[in-house]
């Protein structure tokens, strides 16, 4: 259409009208269709295949829907005739198994229902299993009629509607705490927004196709490994909880079941039409919105913030929770309903097909078949050759437009392929293996910890990025010597017997308690926050716990603290060994004092001086080697991750141990800074982590000025002071 516009070959007084022009001139005609297919012939292969697959589909329905009918007017439509099919429409959900997708459709009685290309057989026995609970409670939850066949199904649709009243919203928390309960224990995931209905006061599931999920990562022996599962298979996994980890944060958007909601803006781009309908249209790259669902249950004055609830989840979930563990036999006989039921299983992101299968249809990869299926192998990235079969799968499915599908039998140990095909035993186990096992190690504890991190989904949720940095808070006068507390003080001996408790209560050790670690929450520049095992480093990690054990030593060295440290100092020792080997073996290739490998030479040196141990001092030297490899690649510049900490490091082991060579490593570092300073207008700067210069300590040119002023005392020499002065 461009091309014809700059030729002047269009007709027409506005964009629209020359947009229409093109429309019934040229693309109706039968020699410009011709020409198109010409050029891209990869584009006609498309269009056909996706004709034969629509007509196949549509058969298919009305097929089942002649068979049904009868069925579909007596459960589904309460009791009225249903003689034909009006209306379909089939964007309401992507497209799997050649060209498959749920359809609404609107029936001659006035109804709208939707046939779906699956069984609902989870859905049926999720909703037994709600009600089994939910009766021994004291409770109803909603039911809508549905029927379900071998390959295809017809429902009801549950439409949003408001409560009448604040105990009616009440109820409609404690059920969604049960309805919390039920997902946590089968394994359930990728439940977001779109996925929940507030239909009153019930709150309603809806596409239960990844009923019970089945940890990807097969659970493995190391500490990482063992909290990587605890997570996953945590209440935070299902994505109802405001608060998701891992692959259910979709960056930066709150897309979770019960507080997700529309207009939110995306930090990622997508191709978007822009101009539609007129001869100015083209494409330009936008951050999406997210969209209004019907997931937030309301009254006559609105939506009420969820925080207010936070308490009725936790009792419908511990309610839920006690009725599991009073009636753990029957509960065995329910889950084992599930043995027969086939579930999806997310190996990527459906987001990312989504990006890769439009990016696909681009005009230049349309001209040639082997460009496009060429262009789809980036499927390949973060993959190893063990994914062959899934990645072959993904490709075809993707070549022929629709989004790859994996799924499981709840008895099988076996992937199922969206292209038909299997891999045989990919899973350890069944997943009605895990789900009996988790049905079996239910406990108070457990229940426990679920409803803290209940909480800590709240907390975060009432502490948004603007109200936890940049904040100033006023240190009293008098200096505290924080390594030693006096036991005569009741206050500070009351912090410090909390802090221990806390220590201990969320340790994790491995199998034959040779590792620790803790996961720890943290605010990530774009994403929002986080949950992660700890790192090795001193300011979220496990250097930072190793010198809290030191200090808590001396106030109370207990067997179980003496073992937290020796561990910890074990896994440190470690470390360093491993990074003395080779460079690959370290956890990143910052040098900073707090986030990077200064900080392990930090913790050392600290150590040495509150334990007067010479070992200590051995294994900073012997981590120097590492520093030593790190300086001139440094680009972060900063106290926390660059060459300005690892210089005040280094010259806190040259007041230690004045040996000339440690002085003249800091002189590298700081050299490194100088040469890449930026002059701006008002002195100089470091551009961190692709930000403009900034002026704080920790990130900025505060933290870095002590480094030149550091150099300056120690060497005497003046072109470190002239260049401190330019600040």
């Amino acid at each position: 259409m461009h091309v014809y516009k700059e030729k002047e070959k269009l007709r027409g007084e506005t964009p629209i009208k020359e947009y229409n022009y093109f429309c019934e001139k040229y693309v109706s005609t039968f020699e410009f269709v011709h020409e198109l297919f010409e050029i891209y012939p990869v584009l006609y292969r498309i269009i056909e295949e996706k004709i034969e697959n629509f007509i196949k589909y549509y058969i298919e329905i009305f097929d089942f829907f002649e068979k049904d009918k009868n069925k579909i007017g007596e459960k589904i439509c309460g009791g009225k005739l249903v003689k034909r099919i009006e209306e379909i429409d089939f964007s309401l959900s992507d497209s799997h198994k050649s060209g498959k997708r749920v359809a609404k459709l609107k029936l001659d009685n006035g109804m709208w229902i939707l046939y779906k290309p699956r069984a609902m057989k989870n859905d049926e026995i999720y909703m037994q299993l709600i009600q089994w609970i939910s009766h021994h409670i004291g409770m109803k939850q909603y039911e809508y009629p549905f029927l379900t066949y071998e390959e295809h199904s017809w429902t009801y649709i549950v439409e949003q509607s408001s409560c009448n009243s604040e105990k009616e919203l009440e109820n409609y928390y404690v059920r969604f705490g049960i309805h919390l309960f039920l997902t946590y224990l089968l394994g359930a995931q990728d439940l977001h927004y779109e996925n929940i209905i507030a239909a009153g006061e019930y709150p309603v599931i809806i596409d239960l196709e990844a009923l019970s999920g089945i940890p990807r990562k097969q659970k493995g022996r190391s500490i990482d490994e063992i909290i990587y599962h605890q997570l996953v298979e945590s209440v935070w996994n299902t994505g109802l909880l405001p608060f998701c980890w891992g692959t259910q944060r979709r960056k930066g958007v709150e897309c979770s079941g019960i507080n997700g909601k529309g207009g939110q803006k995306y930090l990622f781009k997508i191709p978007v039409v822009v101009e539609g309908g007129t001869s100015n249209m083209h494409i330009e790259y936008m951050c999406p919105i997210s969209e209004e669902k019907q997931n937030l249950p309301k009254i006559k004055e609105g939506f009420i913030d969820i925080s207010h609830y936070k308490a009725k989840i936790k009792e419908g979930f511990c309610k839920a929770y006690h009725i599991a563990l009073q009636r753990k036999q029957e509960l065995y006989c329910w889950v084992t309903k599930l043995k027969n039921c086939e579930c999806r299983c997310f190996m990527e992101d459906t987001q990312r097909y989504g990006m890769l299968l439009f990016s696909s249809y681009h005009p230049q990869l349309l001209k040639d078949g082997a460009e496009r299926e060429i262009f789809l192998q980036a499927m390949w990235d973060n993959r190893n050759k063990n994914d062959y079969l899934i990645v072959d799968s993904e490709v075809k499915e993707l070549l022929r437009g629709d989004i790859p599908f994996f799924s499981f039998h709840m008895d099988s140990k076996n992937l199922l392929l969206g292209n038909g095909g299997v891999i045989s035993n990919y899973f350890m186990n069944t997943p009605m293996e895990l789900l009996y096992q988790k049905v079996r190690l239910l406990n108070i504890k457990d229940m426990e910890k679920q409803c803290e991190y209940i909480d800590i989904s709240f907390d975060i949720l009432q502490a948004p990025k603007q109200q936890c940095v940049n904040k100033v808070y006023k240190t009293c006068e008098k200096k505290v010597d924080c390594s030693v507390v006096e036991r005569n003080n009741t206050a500070n001996s009351k912090l410090v017997d909390m802090y221990i408790e806390r220590l201990l209560k969320y340790k994790v050790f491995n199998y034959d308690n040779t590792e620790i670690s803790w996961y720890t929450i943290q605010l990530e520049d774009q994403y929002g926050w986080s949950v992660k095992t700890m790192n090795i480093y001193l300011y979220d990690g496990l250097a930072g716990m190793f010198l809290i054990s030191c200090f808590l030593q001396k106030y109370q060295n207990t067997r179980e603290i003496a073992k937290i440290n020796k561990i910890l100092q074990s896994t440190l020792f470690h470390y360093t060994e491993k990074g003395y080997e080779s460079m690959k073996n370290l956890q990143s290739q910052n040098v900073g004092a707090y986030e990077g490998e200064s900080s392990i030479l930090l913790t050392y040196l600290i150590a040495y001086q509150y334990k007067k141990e010479k070992i200590y001092l051995d294994y900073a030297k012997k981590h120097i080697k590492i520093i030593e490899q790190l300086i001139q690649m440094d680009t972060n510049y900063d106290v926390l991750k660059g060459n300005a900490g690892a210089v005040l490091v280094l010259l806190k082991l040259y007041g230690i141990c004045p040996e000339k060579k440690y002085l003249v490593l800091a002189e590298k570092a700081v050299d490194r800074l100088q040469e890449r300073a930026l002059n701006l207008e008002h002195g100089v700067g470091w551009e961190i982590e692709k930000q403009v210069p900034m002026a704080g300590m920790a990130h900025g040119n505060s933290g870095i000025l002590m480094a030149f002023v550091g150099m300056w005392k120690k060497t005497n020499k003046s072109k470190y002071f002239e260049f401190a002065k330019k600040y």
